[in-house]
Order: structure tokens, then sequence, then C-alpha cells
């Protein structure tokens, strides 16, 4: 991205600039009605949390997927390469 920037006119780089280093903000909700997981009930305020940052970051890059933290335990392998 800062390449396609840095072909742009100085007043659209400000402008493409200032859009990308934006804070971000969402809001999340977790109730025992929303969270089936019963183990997590524990965790509504960390599960709120955790859906407010992931709408705030879905409305800024535009992905519209789930993130790892809202995966029912899954069994996540990482593959160094």
């Amino acid at each position: 991205m800062i390449e396609g920037i840095s072909h742009l006119s100085p007043e659209m780089q400000k402008t493409a600039w200032d859009y990308m280093t934006a804070p971000t903000n969402g809001t999340g909700r977790a109730s025992v009605k929303s969270v089936e997981m019963s183990t997590m009930q524990p965790f509504l305020k960390e599960m709120s949390q955790t859906r407010a940052q992931n709408r705030a970051l879905r409305a800024y890059t535009g992905y519209s997927g789930t993130s790892l933290e809202e995966l029912p335990e899954a069994d996540v392998k990482y593959i160094e390469g």
C-alpha cells in the first residue's frame, strides 16, 4: 500500500495516510445468551472486548472472516516457513 500511495499527489498521499492511520473502534456485547460455551461464560467481559476489536478490524480492513479468537476450541497448528 505504501508503494501505491507513493505514486499519488502529495495531497492525496496525506489523505490516504490519514485514512490508513486513523484510530478504529467498535462495540461488542457478550451475554449468557450469546455465548453458548458454558466454559467461556465467566469471561463475558473479555469476549465482548474481542468482538469489539474484531468488528473494528473488519471495518478497517474489509476482512469478513472469523478471527482465531472467535473459533470454538480450534486446534490450530502453526507452520514455520
